[in-house]
């Protein structure tokens, strides 16, 4: 009976040895019988090495499900940043006077980040303004505070650390500057953070982007509150030309690997058309060519509200196509249905010298190739502001030593002599085929004075805007 037994448990151990062998590749199992093998203490062998590489996968997993958790983490945290900078962009392009919006702001803040209050304390001249959600007797110290640092001109972000505030009920608050160009216009305070004992790195960052947003509200709002005080005796289109001109960039990036120029003349006081360069944090350029349906105010703030979109937002996405169709959705919320915005949106990467390009019922960008003539790039899709999902699309292009991408509103191409002629396209592409080797500023310069010339004795009935870019 026993032998049996020894035969039978011999059997199971030799089963699970042939098993392990088989799983086992790099051990040197001999072919044969098993019979002069000591088979317990191999198979006690492999086991333990089987249990030693089971727990070292088992670590790896554990190490990879913490890094997978931080990731995600992280991922949130930067889609709330996200969130809430379009909610605070779209609250602040509602109104030119962002005062009128304080309320909404503020909920939108502590809809991202749940604190028991928030409040913004703004100083003008002699006189502030305290906007908050509620009326908490707890403002009182921290009002007091928050004018101590106006006085000392501070900048920095204050975080109350865990049980170090002094006001009484405050058990953290958090303190933003709200600053543009070296002035500060006040400050934002949070106080006891509903869901943590402490506000994070997280809460800051967000809280800093809608701190600059608020910012340059407020200096474009006082910008034009002063030019209003100080020509109060001009005419309406005549301050609103200027508040045009200062949307437009002023200076044009130039490199080794690039040049750019633009310009415009505008029909009436206050034209439609806009563009912008911005560059990004990875080196590479945002470039937006648009022309704003309309004239006078309503176009120039609208200009306005495409601008904010195009600086605030051109850094948060690597897909240009994401971002096309946020500017198409937030310009159809934004604004009413009889305006709208045809518009090229081009993100040029200066190193690997290619465009991605996305014309939305703008005119065809021209790209004239040093050695191969010229390629056009035509609209894919309708202008901004007509149906809100529409599905956009790109055109990526790799570009050479020596070609040059060109722009152009309808002022240019619709331009009429006094028979009644227009410009018309082809007659653009043949001045640009003849300057394409001179400077950017030289080709935006000659097309101009053609136009000019050929519609001498006509009123300009459109604006006339054009940008070349040079590459090195």
């Amino acid at each position: 009976m026993m032998i049996e037994k020894n035969s039978y448990y011999k059997q199971i151990l030799e089963e699970i040895y042939r098993i392990l062998c088989e799983n086992f590749p790099d051990i040197n199992c001999e072919k044969g019988s098993l019979e002069d093998k000591v088979l317990a203490e191999d198979v006690l062998k492999t086991l333990k090495r089987f249990i030693e590489e089971y727990n070292s996968y088992k670590e790896q997993l554990e190490g990879y499900s913490l890094t997978l958790e931080a990731h995600l983490e992280e991922l949130s945290q930067t889609y709330e940043e996200l969130s809430t900078m379009f909610t605070v962009s779209k609250i602040l392009s509602r109104d030119i006077n962002p005062y009128e919006l304080m309320q909404d702001f503020l909920n939108a803040i502590l809809n991202s980040i749940p604190s028991e209050s928030a409040g913004v304390l703004l100083f003008h001249n002699e006189n502030e303004e305290f906007f908050t959600t509620d009326d908490n007797p707890k403002w009182q110290e921290i009002l007091n505070f928050t004018r101590k640092l106006f006085e000392n001109s501070r900048k920095d972000v204050i975080i109350s650390e865990p049980g170090d505030t002094a006001f009484e009920g405050i058990k953290n608050f958090i303190s933003i500057p709200i600053t543009s160009n070296e002035k500060i216009w006040g400050y934002m305070v949070l106080f006891n953070k509903l869901n943590g004992d402490f506000y994070i790195a997280a809460d800051r960052k967000i809280l800093e982007s809608a701190a600059m947003q608020l910012g340059f509200s407020l200096q474009n709002y006082d910008y034009i509150r002063k030019e209003i005080e100080r020509q109060r005796l001009r005419e309406q289109l005549n301050i609103a030309k200027n508040i045009q001109t200062s949307l437009l960039p002023r200076e044009f990036p130039s490199n080794d690997y690039f040049e750019i120029y633009a310009k415009t003349l505008p029909a009436i006081f206050v034209g439609g058309d806009y563009y912008d360069i911005v560059e990004r944090n990875d080196g590479n350029y945002l470039i937006a060519f648009a022309d704003v349906s309309g004239k006078s105010v309503p176009a120039a703030l609208l200009m306005s509200s495409i601008r904010t979109i195009v600086r605030n937002f051109g850094n948060y996405t690597d897909e240009i196509l994401d971002f096309v169709h946020r500017v198409n959705r937030m310009i159809t919320n934004d604004t009413p249905i009889d305006q709208f915005t045809t518009m090229v949106l081009m993100l040029l990467d200066v190193k690997k010298m290619k465009i991605e390009v996305c014309n939305a019922g703008h005119n065809p960008v021209i790209i004239l190739e040093k050695k191969n003539g010229s390629k056009k790039i035509e609209a894919t899709g309708i202008p901004f502001g007509i149906i809100a999902n529409f599905e956009y699309e790109t055109v990526t292009l790799n570009l050479g030593k020596g070609d040059t991408i060109f722009m152009y509103t309808d002022g240019i191409s619709e331009a009429r002599n006094i028979n009644g002629e227009e410009f018309g396209h082809d007659r653009i592409l043949t001045i640009l085929n003849n300057v394409k080797s001179k400077s950017s500023k030289e080709i935006v310069e000659e097309i101009i004075e053609e136009v000019t010339k050929f519609s001498k004795g006509m009123n300009q009935h459109d604006d006339i805007t054009a940008m070349a870019i040079k590459i090195f």
